[in-house]
Formats: C-alpha cells, structure tokens, sequence
C-alpha cells in the first residue's frame, strides 16, 4: 500500500495534474496558453499504474491457499463475526469462499471495465462497494480511500459532461499521444516494464514466494496471507566456547519485531548485527544459529539455519 501511494507521488510530480480542475487553476497560477490541454500519455500513464495494481494483485491470488482453502480469509472473517449486519456470516465456509474468489475476480476483470465505456459506471459503483468494504473490514488505512479517489482517472470528459453537464472547467483538449518526445518515450517504456517485470519476477525463483519472500515485495501481493513467526538467535564463541541466546525483543520494539520474525532477508541480517555487536564485545569469531518457526496460513514449519563465520 505505501510503495503504491509512493508510486503514484512519483508519477505526480511528472503529468500536469494542475492543468484544468485544480487549485491552481483556481487561482489562475497556470497561465501558460495550453493550460486546458491534456496530453494523453499522462492519463495512460496513471491508469496503467492503477490497472497493472488491480490485475497483479489478482494473478497474485491464484494460489492454492487462496482459492481452495479460502485461507486467509477464513482466519480474518472468523475474528469479524461483530460487523453489523454481515459479521453471523462470517465464521462460516461459504462466505469466506465468497470473498476469496470474488476478491480474485474483481481484481482480475475490474481494470477491464474501467478502460469499457459501456461498463465504467457499474464497475466504479463495484470499486466503491468493494474498497469500502475492505476499509471497513480490515486496519489498511487509507488505501481503499485512495483506490476509490483514483479510479476516476478512468472517466472521460464526455462522462464528465453526461454527468456534470457543459460545465467550462470540463472544456479541455486532450492531446494525442504521439506528441511525446522521443527521450520520454524511452522513459515511459522502461518505467512500464519496469512494473511489468517486477510483479513476475517471484516466478524465476524456486519454491513457494509466501514462505521464502524471494520477489514478494513490489510484487503486489496484496493481503494473500496470514504470516507471523517466532526467531531466537544462539551465538557461540568458538575461541572459548561460550554461548549466549538472543530474542530480538531484546533490541527491537514489537512492530519491528513481529516484521523480522518472519521474513528472511530481515531475520539474516539482525544475524549480522549481532554478529557486528560480539565483534566489537571482542568475540570476532562466533558461530550463530537461527532457530525459527513460522506460520502461514496456519501452516507452520519449524527452520534452522547455522550461519558461519
């Protein structure tokens, strides 16, 4: 949800976003001629990063867990059964069912009927239905809010004026594409593939990404699972032989605790800041090991990892 809101600053500060309803127009601090033309890589722009958002999201849900076992669904809406109206449900199979392969068909089909003239209103109306639920349902802040807001760069001017009527803030000229120059084209191209990539990179990797993490972040795995983990760390001076056992909330506060306990890369490096720590202690030769259980989606497995000098 941040590196999606950090995406959509960065794009921000490249598209003329102030050109006709804006504050600055407002105050008519855009006084440049073309200040109610539009080019039209900056919508495409903008929406692509919206649709690669939904459709990744939904490639990242057919998953076994996701779609047979209806995990973590499951989990999540048997802690919920107080929502109004809805919540008796919710401790049932069917229901988690129901929002496990709807959240995948929404978020597989929802940019396509965006990008459909025919379909748009409906499928806003879904988007509204759909992010408000989840903001009601689960702690993820403002990130429905925002999915909401940014769907409206789907609209049209004509849907606009079908809406609003001939208002004069609509009247706009909407450049064509074409009218890129050649260095942004490049740009535009490798920022694309770009987030092209990085959603399928996970694939080149072996084993299950939800347990080993290997590509999962950028990759728009969007709440797929329930993970949480244990980590204790045994350090062994093997000049004199003594040991010590290390529980990293003897360093870190719970949030940042609960993070490392599970994700590897994190768990190996508090490895090497301990590591650095002994050092300067004066014990420059010392032997860790890892012990570790995590749990996803109720699964859990018991690691151990020794990690030389």
């Amino acid at each position: 949800h941040y590196y999606f809101v950090s995406l959509m600053a960065f794009l921000l500060l490249w598209v003329p976003a102030n050109q006709v309803v804006s504050l600055d127009t407002y105050f008519k601090r855009t006084q440049h001629p073309e200040s109610k033309s539009i080019p039209r890589w900056a919508l495409l722009l903008i929406q692509f990063q919206i649709f690669v958002v939904y459709f990744f999201a939904g490639i990242a849900k057919l998953k076994y867990d996701w779609l047979v076992r209806a995990e973590p669904m499951k989990t999540w809406l048997a802690a919920r059964t107080d929502f109004p109206l809805l919540g008796s449900w919710f401790d049932q199979d069917w229901a988690a069912y129901a929002f496990s392969w709807g959240g995948t068909l929404y978020d597989l089909l929802i940019p396509f009927f965006l990008l459909i003239p025919q379909t748009r209103l409906v499928a806003f109306l879904a988007v509204i239905l759909f992010h408000g639920m989840t903001g009601l349902l689960f702690p993820i802040g403002m990130f429905p809010w925002i999915m909401i807001g940014a769907a409206l760069i789907f609209f049209t001017e004509e849907d606009w004026k079908k809406l609003l009527g001939e208002k004069p803030f609509l009247q706009t000229n909407l450049q064509a594409s074409y009218t890129i120059p050649t260095g942004w084209v490049v740009l535009l191209g490798l920022y694309m593939g770009l987030q092209i990539f990085l959603p399928l990179r996970h694939y080149s990797y072996p084993g299950n990404v939800l347990w080993n993490e290997k590509g999962l972040r950028f990759a728009w795995h969007v709440m797929v699972m329930e993970k949480n983990g244990m980590t204790s760390y045994e350090i062994v001076d093997l000049d004199s032989e003594k040991k010590w056992t290390v529980y990293p909330s003897q360093y870190l506060i719970p949030a940042q605790e609960r993070q490392m306990s599970f994700q590897p890369d994190m768990i190996f490096q508090f490895a090497e800041h301990l590591r650095g720590e002994w050092k300067m202690k004066g014990y420059p030769h010392v032997q860790i090991t890892i012990e570790n259980r995590t749990c996803v989606n109720k699964e859990c497995r018991n690691f151990q990892w020794v990690d030389p000098t």
